[in-house]
């Protein structure tokens, strides 16, 4: 909602409602106002694991791979979660690994994709991104971008901790953030799957968020 209506005022000139809007949405964040509708969004484990497995499968093996290790990654999912042909399998598996394995894990080193997330905004100067003669146009792109990796990411991360069960560790973490980074750094290209997976709206981005 915010880099929707800051794209449109960023196309507009109107810059002198940009304060305004950040007043607006800093106020609508810290009253939690919007918490309820947010966890009335379903949980669409199924959704997770189709995309996750679309993308990586699809994008990640074909662009610069021989930058990083992002294969074994890859298998490490497949092994978590199971490469059967039947979705339900799939999804059950995912579910059982978010649950055991990286929830736990993840509440207990919170800051780790925390500094993804920020190490991210700074490297796209978020919300404008890197073109500096289309920024104005790039506010939701950008977001919607933000989005799409770390939900490619995060359910790879459920799948490899499915893998190692009690073993998965802050070295596995690492070594994804690290070879999607290096992939995606390279080929921005990557924001074409926006529009062959039909993620560019927030319902269904939230959906992909959400366990």
């Amino acid at each position: 909602m915010f880099s929707k209506r800051l794209g449109e005022i960023c196309a507009a000139r109107e810059f002198g409602f940009v304060p305004r809007l950040l007043r607006e949405y800093a106020e609508i964040v810290a009253s939690g106002s919007l918490r309820s509708a947010m966890e009335a969004i379903p949980v669409r484990a199924g959704a997770q694991v189709q995309m996750v497995a679309q993308v990586a499968f699809g994008y990640l093996p074909k662009h610069k791979a021989e930058l990083c290790r992002i294969h074994e990654c890859l298998q490490d999912f497949l092994q978590g979660v199971g490469a059967d042909p039947s979705p339900e399998p799939c999804t059950r598996r995912y579910t059982q690994a978010y649950e055991q394995n990286y929830r736990p894990f993840m509440e207990a080193h919170p800051f780790l994709l925390e500094n993804y997330l920020v190490n991210h905004i700074f490297r796209v100067v978020f919300p404008f991104g890197q073109d500096a003669k289309r920024c104005f146009e790039r506010p939701q792109q950008e977001f919607l971008m933000l989005c799409l990796e770390f939900a490619v990411m995060k359910g790879l991360l459920i799948g490899m901790a499915g893998r190692y069960g009690d073993g998965f560790a802050v070295e596995h973490v690492l070594k994804l953030v690290q070879c999607m980074a290096k992939t995606l750094e390279h080929d921005r290209s990557f924001g074409g799957m926006l529009n062959s997976q039909e993620l560019a709206n927030s319902e269904c981005i939230a959906a992909l968020l959400k366990n």
